[in-house]
This record gives structure tokens, C-alpha cells and sequence, in this order.
């Protein structure tokens, strides 16, 4: 009996510390996606003018929906969510922005007319971001990757 109850404790244990570490390597691979290598990728552009020849305009629209600030009882401090100044990053080709987007309070139902749950239901912030941006047209064609925390 003692023997199985330790067995239990230490699967526990070690699947606590297995989250703990995908946590850290996915905070690594942010940080390494919002470091540049390249500056000839893409410009952000806020007027609309005709697209000069080699160029694509891009437009980047994203939104995410948190819980508001201090929802959990043991949410750390320096946690963003609910807070203004979401980080959106976007790296493509090599070339990395990050966004600093303030959210607004939106209360959604929390299931659909239809009975299914509402992802988004409920009262949180949604932070939506909305970029135009210019590609040049030699660079690869893969999409890029568009990552948040």
C-alpha cells in the first residue's frame, strides 16, 4: 500500500514539473521569435496608396479575449492578462514586430443561440489588433508564424 501511494505521489510530481518545463521552452521560443534577423521583409504602412511594383500589401487582423485583471486568486503580478499593453508578435520571414494592444471590458453570452458553449462567453478583455502591413515580393513564400504568450 505504502509502496503504491509513492508511486502515485511521484507520477505527481513528476508531471507537475514536466508542465513546468513546456512553460519555459515555450517562453524561450518566444523570446527567440521576437528577435530580428531581417529589416527588408516588410514595412507597416497607414496610408492607402497604389502598391508599387514587387510589394504586396498584407493586412493582419488578430483577436484574443482574457480574463480581466485579478480573476484568479493566485495570478501572479507581472501576469498580462486583462492589463493594457497586450503583446501581439509577429515574425515573418525573419523580421519581428510586436504590437502593444489595449484591450476593452466585452461581457459575451456564454452559450450560443444554438446551446454550445461560447468560447468567448463571459466577461473578459479582447484585445484586437488590425495592421496593414507592406511585403516586398522577394522574399520566400512561407506565411511566417504569428505567436502570443
Amino acid at each position: 500500500m505504502k509502496r503504491m501511494i509513492r508511486y502515485r505521489l511521484l507520477a505527481v510530481v513528476g508531471l507537475a514539473l514536466a508542465g513546468c518545463s513546456s512553460n519555459a521552452s515555450r517562453a524561450e521560443l518566444i523570446k527567440d521569435r521576437s528577435e530580428s534577423n531581417r529589416k527588408d521583409v516588410f514595412i507597416e504602412v497607414n496610408e492607402k496608396r497604389a502598391v508599387p511594383k514587387g510589394y504586396a500589401d498584407l493586412g493582419i487582423e488578430a483577436s484574443i479575449k482574457t480574463h480581466t485583471e485579478s480573476y484568479y486568486l493566485f495570478e501572479p503580478r507581472d501576469s498580462l492578462h486583462g492589463k493594457p499593453g497586450y503583446p501581439f508578435l509577429l515574425n515573418i520571414d525573419g523580421q519581428a514586430v510586436i504590437w502593444k494592444i489595449d484591450g476593452r471590458e466585452e461581457t459575451a453570452p456564454r452559450y450560443t443561440p444554438s446551446g454550445e458553449k461560447n468560447p468567448e462567453g463571459g466577461t473578459g478583455i479582447k484585445y484586437l489588433l488590425r495592421a496593414p502591413e507592406r511585403r516586398s515580393g522577394y522574399c520566400s513564400r512561407s506565411p511566417g508564424t504569428a505567436t502570443r504568450e
